[in-house]
């Protein structure tokens, strides 16, 4: 099967790919500071993510692997290969608008809950030179 065979700043990030894949996709994101959202300190990122073909029952499936933090400077190298041996997908989610699967780990979740949990204590909170 056809996979991504990639690497950032010289270290393997993953051999992406699936048995029944339609799409199959890389992107680089980039988000100004502000970018619409006082929150947002400005990202740089890496994701792989793709689409299944239709299934017997008619669904499809996302899938996704993990995201990396870049900086400026970083270095990312794709190569297209073919393989029996893929990584596994971090995560595999139904596209069913009915079904309403989470595309996030329950780890995801409590990682983003904490990070909102942190934002709004600094907001709220803020720690005084005396404490």
């Amino acid at each position: 099967m056809l996979a991504f065979e990639i690497s950032i700043d010289g270290e393997r990030f993953a051999r992406a790919g699936f048995a029944d894949w339609s799409v199959l996709s890389a992107h680089v994101t980039a988000v100004q500071e502000g970018a619409g959202r006082p929150d947002r300190k400005g990202e740089l990122e890496f994701s792989v993510g793709g689409l299944s073909k239709s299934n017997a029952d008619d669904a499809q499936y996302h899938v996704r692997w993990s995201k990396r933090q870049l900086t400026v400077g970083s270095k990312i190298t794709i190569e297209i290969v073919e393989t029996e041996d893929p990584d596994e997908p971090e995560r595999r989610y139904s596209s069913d608008r009915e079904v309403q699967e989470s595309p996030y780990s329950d780890e995801e979740i409590e990682q983003f809950e904490r990070e909102e949990w942190e934002r709004l204590k600094a907001k709220f909170h803020p720690v005084s030179e005396s404490e």
